[in-house]
């Protein structure tokens, strides 16, 4: 099993591979019983096949089993950005979750040709495996498992929030980055994420995102209301 100081550290990963304080997108593996849980980053290619194989076989995670994609699917998502992996996971047949309101802009991804430069799906085409995020969805077991749950706010409707309950950890998506001085990028957007962790009951002690290293939840609680006060 591994300990939340083990997890954030280990299996927050960028292609390549980077410190995740300092990164501009990362991507995550998780192990469970049942294999690795990819959460995609930024691009529509997030490494080569090799890189990921490589990754989870350093940190011994079994299968890729699924992929996570929680952040902003938009009309520019169409051209790869916030939407990391989906096309290359559902090539290999395995499950991808995303929410509800993004799924008819996901199914135009998957549908997309390719004729100029073949990918994967292009090569070898297959009927996506969607599990939709609508409510709370829960993903593996044992002491990585996971919680789903849609944010619902003005600013992140198209984006869900990945909670570990063993670590008290939450994956906030595409909510959470730092200027340079030190403080929120977007303070409405975290005040969402607290709205859906309070609604949620949720028991969240660290918090990390898209953007963002691990944070103490009481910290970036203390910049909320710094900024909106």
């Amino acid at each position: 099993m591994l300990g939340a100081q083990r997890l954030l550290l280990q299996t927050h990963l960028t292609w390549p591979e980077s410190d995740p304080g300092q990164s501009d997108s990362d991507s995550t593996l998780v192990m469970g019983p049942e294999g690795a849980v990819y959460r995609a980053g930024k691009s529509d290619s997030p490494a080569p096949r090799s890189n990921l194989e490589a990754a989870r076989y350093a940190l011994a995670l079994g299968p890729l089993r699924l992929l996570l994609t929680a952040s902003n699917a938009r009309e520019s998502s169409l051209s790869g950005t916030y939407i990391g992996g989906v096309r290359q996971v559902v090539a290999l047949g395995l499950p991808v979750y995303i929410l509800d309101l993004n799924k008819p802009l996901l199914e135009r991804l998957v549908a997309a040709p390719r004729h100029l430069n073949p990918d994967l799906l292009a090569r070898s085409p297959r009927t996506p495996n969607w599990r939709i995020v609508s409510q709370k969805v829960q993903v593996g077991s044992g002491a990585n498992r996971m919680e789903l749950y849609p944010l619902r706010g003005p600013s992140t409707e198209r984006q869900y929030m990945v909670y570990f309950p063993e670590h008290h950890l939450l994956y906030a998506s595409d909510t959470l980055a730092l200027n340079d001085d030190g403080s929120l990028y977007d303070p409405e957007l975290m005040r969402e994420v607290m709205e859906a962790v309070k609604r949620e009951g949720l028991d969240v002690s660290t918090v990390f995102a898209m953007h963002q290293g691990p944070l103490p939840w009481a910290q970036v609680a203390a910049m909320v209301e710094k900024a909106l006060t």
